[in-house]
Formats: structure tokens, C-alpha cells, sequence
């Protein structure tokens, strides 16, 4: 709206986004950063995400590149820069696991062996992902790190169920190979003996 045109206060501006982003508000309130942003009266939901361009939030943002919001306050590697530092290392590798399993998932399912279990238990990984990009917000990283560390169970799990399908797989195919080999000297051997039935027959 228009804020009843009046400035919109700290408060204002936090409650107006509370409305809609309750998790991200609630988690906020309980978060050290709460106190340090009312001391210095510094707006809490636009500090990091803007107010009128209202930046989409990125995993860019968290850490401490370039493009990261936690650098504007957190500097000379004090205990946010290195937590900030520590939560964009997680999610990056979390990712890259994600990008592995999947992998071995649909290499397993190429060949046709049956990874259905697992393909669906993988899609708790977007759950576990939304809900780590969202305890940021706590500014806790023993928090973030118990959340996301549940989507590290569901991608190791997911490597483990991919590379042993395609085990299986080429498992299956040497035991087919000697399978067929074994088959085949049977044939062989029961055709030389016919052949030696017949001949003592015949004489």
C-alpha cells in the first residue's frame, strides 16, 4: 500500500513483511541479528533483500563474495563472516551432491534397472533445500547445519542406491555372458554326442 502516507518505520516494514513471509519473520525474531538491527535502527527486512527493488533472494547473496548482503555488516573474518562463509560452502556442496546423485540415478535408470524408491525419496532434497535457504534467517549455523544436513543423508543415500543399481547391472550382464557361454559348450558337447550315438548306430 501507500503506508497511510507516512515513512514507514523499522517495525513497519518488518510486520507489512511478516504478513506474507511468517517463517522468515518468526525466524528473524529469534535471531541475533534482531537485537543488533533495533540498537542501530537499521531496517530489518530491507537491509538484505532492498525495499522497492525487493532483490530475489540467491545463494549469492549468503556468504562472503561479491554479490553477498552478510559482508555489508560482517568483515575481517569476525564470527558472522566465517558462519556466512561456512553456510555458502554447505549449500554449494549440497548442491554439487545433488548434481552426483541425480547422475547415478538416471544412469542407473538408463540401463533399466527399477530406481523408482529412490528417485522418490530424492524429492525431499527440495524440501530440505527450501528449508535450509530459509533458517539463514536464524543466523544460527548450528541450526542451519542440522537442517541441512538431512539433505546430505538423502544424497548420499541416493549415491549409494544409483551406483549399486548399475552394479547390479553389469552384474547381471557378466552372469548373462556366462550364463550364455555355459549354454553353449552344453549345446555343443550334446551335439557331439548325438553325432557319436548316430555313428555307433550306423555301424
Amino acid at each position: 500500500g501507500d503506508h497511510g502516507a507516512s515513512p514507514p518505520e523499522v517495525e513497519s516494514i518488518s510486520k507489512v513483511c511478516g504478513t506474507c513471509h511468517v517463517l522468515n519473520s518468526q525466524m528473524f525474531q529469534e535471531s541475533p541479528h534482531k537485537p543488533a538491527f533495533d540498537k542501530s535502527s537499521t531496517h530489518e527486512c530491507s537491509a538484505c533483500h532492498s525495499n522497492h527493488e525487493i532483490n530475489k533472494p540467491t545463494d549469492e547473496m549468503l556468504g562472503t563474495g561479491e554479490k553477498s548482503v552478510c559482508i555489508k555488516c560482517h568483515k575481517d573474518n569476525d564470527k558472522g563472516f566465517l558462519a556466512a562463509g561456512k553456510m555458502k560452502n554447505m549449500i554449494d556442496s549440497l548442491l554439487k551432491d545433488v548434481e552426483l546423485a541425480n547422475y547415478f540415478i538416471n544412469a542407473a535408470e538408463q540401463k533399466g534397472m527399477d530406481v523408482s524408491d529412490s528417485k522418490f525419496e530424492a524429492n525431499d532434497i527440495k524440501k530440505v533445500l527450501i528449508t535450509s535457504r530459509t533458517s539463514t534467517h536464524y543466523g544460527d549455523i548450528e541450526k542451519y547445519l542440522n537442517t541441512i544436513n538431512e539433505g546430505f543423508k538423502i544424497t548420499n543415500k541416493a549415491k549409494i542406491d544409483g551406483e549399486e543399481a548399475v552394479k547390479e547391472y553389469y552384474f547381471r550382464r557378466l552372469g548373462l555372458g556366462i550364463s550364455t557361454i555355459f549354454i553353449t559348450i552344453i549345446c555343443f558337447a550334446l551335439y557331439f554326442k548325438l553325432k557319436k550315438i548316430e555313428k555307433q548306430q550306423k555301424s
